[in-house]
């Protein structure tokens, strides 16, 4: 264990001692959700290799703040807040000095319903549109996916979730603004030069369904006054169940992983 892992983990246990009134050991599970509470740790994605989301394989839009995108996340997520209805707004410009930055718009809104009818369990529903667009190409991707939900409570301070998504997708391409090497005239770039590139990319369109499950854990504060609230989540979810298509070119054709 390096130092920074050791001195972490110091905190953690530190910190845990203090939010059961320094009880002299925490169980491991106690650590754990600590651990999750306080360093909040983000999501991981895996390809069928189990490379993580970042690797050769990764595919899909995300947003720093994460915790900000739920139902982006895991459709088991929706219905899981402390409220009936919860609507959020999301915007990303991306790598701005490179001078065609990403852009990326989202909106997101689930609420709960059949709340009062049953005692320990409850319904919810929710949408999220994005649309992104990227480079000189405007290469365009906009994506309307509805979730549902099914959460019920365990006991005081868990619950499980288990949700479903499906959505429609649309992407295209914009050749206006693009340059290639055929453009080039004795070293110098001349616009009114073809681009010399047989425009087959059209407008594609294919549905797409994403799956997960959601355990959830909180503690809430013992009084006015207290600051030792403890609140964890641990999920997982299957996007692009179908595999849907990704093709523009007529001679290309591939599919996300699921």
């Amino acid at each position: 264990m390096n130092i920074t892992n050791k001195y972490s983990l110091n905190f953690i246990r530190r910190t845990c001692r203090d939010a059961v009134h320094r009880v002299s050991t925490c169980s491991p599970l106690t650590v754990l959700l600590t651990a999750i509470a306080i360093l909040n740790l983000p999501p991981i994605w895996f390809t069928p290799n189990g490379e993580t989301e970042g690797g050769l394989f990764a595919q899909d839009i995300h947003f720093s703040q994460f915790d900000q995108t739920p139902l982006l996340v895991n459709p088991a997520l929706a219905g899981t807040f402390g409220g009936t209805h919860r609507a959020i707004l999301n915007y990303k410009d991306q790598w701005k000095a490179f001078g065609a930055p990403y852009k990326t718009y989202a909106l997101s809104y689930d609420f709960l319903f059949l709340k009062e009818k049953w005692e320990n369990a409850k319904l919810a529903g929710g949408f999220f549109i994005f649309t992104d667009k990227a480079g000189y190409s405007n290469l365009s991707s906009t994506q309307i996916d509805l979730s549902v939900s099914s959460i019920v409570r365990l006991n005081d301070h868990q619950s499980v979730a288990a949700g479903l998504q499906g959505g429609f997708v649309q992407k295209s391409v914009d050749f206006s603004y693009v340059s290639t090497d055929n453009q080039f005239n004795n070293g110098a770039y001349d616009p009114s030069i073809p681009v010399g590139e047989t425009n087959n990319f059209n407008k594609r369109s294919y549905s797409d369904f994403t799956a997960g499950i959601l355990w959830s854990y909180i503690k809430e504060n013992t009084d006015l006054f207290a600051n030792n609230q403890v609140k964890a989540n641990a999920g997982a979810a299957v996007y692009h169940v179908n595999r849907p298509k990704q093709e523009f070119y007529e001679l290309n054709l591939d599919r996300l992983y699921a």
